[in-house]
């Protein structure tokens, strides 16, 4: 049931700019009531203060700016395809978040032997959260290693020499694990956490955008699913 207006806490010229817009066919009842409130009003000598409510109606049609109305059949197509577009724009946020946080198994990629010319420990992030990319670069490739320990990072750029071969694990050049010879450089568990921790800081803005959707648009979606719940004055 949609809620009735409190007329009562109107001002007069709030009330008589409802009586001007009411649809009288649709709410006879609200109507009613507007008209017996404004004649009370006028008995007890109120005189309307256009100023405070055009003042105070700016506000509320700054509140309401994206309340859609889907009442009436022609209203209906477009209530359809206004659902139907909420759902796959979240369907295809939720399958870009899940897919970049779903990390694969090392085991699962194909192994790379790859022959060391030049590392590298780069300083990424801010100064409030700093990390290291440890970096491989291979004859015309590079690989990284996403946010390594500093004194780790440190070490393999001191330990690992030019022309030592590697074996690693990739993805787009993303490292997931790295052995030289039989000895473990970098774990898949040590890697998939810090890349996993990584990927959450940069996917905030694709958290924010349904976030933001649904602080602007959750009145309208709530009439595309019950219409009539929420109605502009």
């Amino acid at each position: 049931m949609t809620p009735e207006p409190h007329y009562a806490s109107y001002n007069l010229a709030e009330l008589l700019e409802v009586q001007e817009n009411i649809d009288k066919e649709r709410f006879p009842n609200r109507a009613a009531k507007v008209d017996d409130e404004i004649q009370k009003r006028l008995a007890a000598g109120e005189k309307p203060d256009y100023e405070a409510s055009s003042h105070q109606h700016d506000e509320e049609r700054d509140s309401v700016e994206f309340l859609l109305d889907f009442q009436g059949e022609e209203q209906q197509p477009l209530r359809k395809f206004f659902l139907a577009s909420i759902a796959i724009i979240h369907i295809i946020i939720g399958g870009l978040i899940y897919d970049r946080l779903n990390l694969p198994e090392y085991q699962s990629l194909p192994q790379y032997l790859i022959n060391v010319e030049k590392t590298q420990c780069l300083k990424m992030g801010s100064r409030d959260h700093r990390y290291y990319d440890f970096v491989v670069l291979s004859w015309g490739y590079k690989f990284y290693a996403i946010d390594v320990n500093q004194n780790l990072c440190t070490k393999l750029y001191r330990n690992i020499e030019k022309e030592t071969d590697l074996k690693i694990w990739h993805q787009d050049g993303v490292i997931f694990h790295m052995m030289a010879g039989d000895k473990v450089l970098l774990s898949q568990q040590y890697l998939r956490n810090n890349y996993r921790s990584n990927q959450v800081e940069h996917l905030l803005s694709w958290y924010m955008i349904p976030l933001l959707f649904w602080v602007l648009m959750f009145k309208s979606v709530v009439n595309a699913i019950r219409p009539g719940t929420f109605i502009a004055e």
